[in-house]
């Protein structure tokens, strides 16, 4: 595996910087924001994609029939203010599930490149402890990290038999896009 260095120090002083602009933008935008419990957002209904295109044909024969937006108590103002608003949190998620695929493929190409050198160095030291007490007490606590290819079956709930892979956050559902 080829190793993607970088100046650790200057990722540091950015990384630092990057989090200090992320607490501005959040304190910009939190107050527009809503918070739903896993229940409310299961709740709420999907709208599906065509929904943003056809509902401006809904608003205007609204508009010019101002009995059936009383009927079905319609604001079209509101409606159109809540897709804008949506709309423009859709870009912004955009950019934000950029930096964030970004991220987490940097932590998974940067743990990668630590695991795969320290598990070969790993099975040198494992064949070189059988002779040297100190590093095999060393080694020892390292056999749920690194895999244990000895050959021997591991007992069911053993955590040595786990795969260590790295798990994926469950999608939001508030971040699926909109049905058909």
């Amino acid at each position: 595996m080829e190793m993607t260095r970088v100046d650790s120090k200057a990722l540091a002083a950015d990384v630092t910087k990057a989090l200090d602009l992320m607490s501005q933008v959040e304190a910009l935008v939190v107050k527009w924001l809503v918070v739903l419990n896993d229940e409310e957002r299961a709740a709420l209904p999907r709208p599906p994609i065509r929904f943003q295109t056809e509902v401006a044909h809904l608003i205007a024969a609204a508009r010019v029939r101002p009995a059936l937006c009383a009927a079905a108590e319609f604001d079209p103002a509101a409606v159109e203010e809540d897709l804008a608003n949506a709309a423009m949190l859709l870009e912004f998620t955009d950019k934000v599930h950029e930096l964030h695929q970004r991220l987490v493929d940097s932590h998974l190409q940067w743990f990668a490149e630590a695991y795969v050198p320290s598990l070969a160095l790993y099975g040198v030291a494992k064949i070189r402890a059988k002779t040297d007490g100190a590093l095999r007490a060393i080694l020892d606590p390292m056999k749920t990290v690194f895999a244990d290819r000895s050959g021997k079956k591991k007992a069911a709930g053993d955590p040595a038999s786990e795969k260590a892979t790295p798990k994926k956050a469950p999608a939001s559902k508030d971040s699926t896009p909109p049905t058909e």
